[in-house]
């Protein structure tokens, strides 16, 4: 991106890069002046050859994930996460879905600092209701309006905004948008 902005800056033009469609859809597209030509970009999923290519020039056997892992790692900006944890960890076998969520909820977390009501402990904890739920009644899909009854911040009234906090998990793979529900 560094080197395409600075060659659409010389052109005169911005350039504003997002791979989260909600987002742009929500905060950025309504925005911008009628006279800002849109191009829009749909980055999709790695296919097999990029996939391997990506992983192999990181230094991983892509052999080395499991099938589940695989096809969830396909998608671009959960591929960089995993790319940035593996260093910290024993090898790819500690790698999991579950872990990239998680990563991926304290990175959103550390970018968005206090504009997130929900902390770690509350999405884990979030989760773990969730997850408790599910042990109980096996295959259920959750439905989004029912999400903050499992909230510990939802029931905290310390003035926080939690309405948002929502979109950090739809759009973090944990939701399914078109059916309104979602599913571990």
């Amino acid at each position: 991106p560094d080197d395409l902005g600075r060659a659409v800056r010389d052109l005169g033009g911005v350039l504003v890069v997002t791979c989260r469609e909600q987002y742009w859809n929500r905060e950025v597209a309504d925005r911008l002046p009628r006279y800002v030509t849109k191009v829009r970009v749909q980055v999709n999923d790695y296919d097999d050859a990029e996939f391997a290519d990506v992983l192999r020039r990181n230094g991983i056997d892509p052999d080395e994930l499991g099938p589940r892992l695989n096809v969830f790692m396909r998608n671009p900006r959960i591929c960089a996460l995993a790319l940035t944890i593996l260093p910290r960890l024993t090898g790819v076998q500690d790698l999991s879905i579950e872990r990239l969520l998680m990563e991926f909820w304290r990175h959103r977390l550390e970018e968005r600092d206090d504009m997130i009501a929900h902390n770690e402990t509350d999405f884990r904890d979030l989760l773990v209701r969730h997850a408790r739920e599910y042990r109980e009644r096996e295959g259920v899909d959750f439905n989004r309006d029912e999400w903050r009854s499992r909230s510990g911040a939802a029931t905290r009234d310390d003035g926080r905004d939690i309405r948002n906090d929502l979109t950090e998990i739809e759009e973090g793979r944990f939701f399914d948008g078109a059916s309104n529900t979602y599913r571990f």
